[in-house]
């Protein structure tokens, strides 16, 4: 099943291993960063800030409302004649997600299977 991992270190490299299995995300230390971030928090006490969280609750609730009407949709994957034309064989990895003309993950149509 979906394992998830997290960990932090003070080292500036990740062990190759690693770099190749997971999603490496950094963080910005720098003073400028510090001083954007607390400045941002100056201003989400201020009655500008509470209106703007008022304003980005009431989008949210109204996108989650929305999304409430879109039905299930079947995906079929067409591997058949495409698939065999990139080297995709049947039983392949089937998990990992498929490529789809014009970069997007997944879809209802396969250029190949994973790499």
């Amino acid at each position: 099943g979906p394992v998830g991992i997290f960990f932090t270190t003070t080292q500036p490299e990740v062990d190759e291993e690693l770099a190749n299995r997971c999603i490496v995300l950094t963080v910005d230390e720098d003073r400028e960063q510090t001083r954007a971030i607390h400045r941002l928090q100056r201003e989400r006490q201020t009655l500008a800030g509470v209106l703007a969280r008022s304003e980005r609750e009431r989008i949210l609730r109204l996108h989650m409302n929305a999304q409430r009407f879109l039905n299930p949709l079947l995906v079929v994957k067409r591997v058949g004649r495409i698939g065999a034309l990139l080297g995709a064989h049947p039983g392949e990895h089937m998990g990992a997600p498929t490529v789809i003309p014009g970069g997007q993950v997944g879809g209802a149509t396969s250029v190949g299977g994973t790499r």
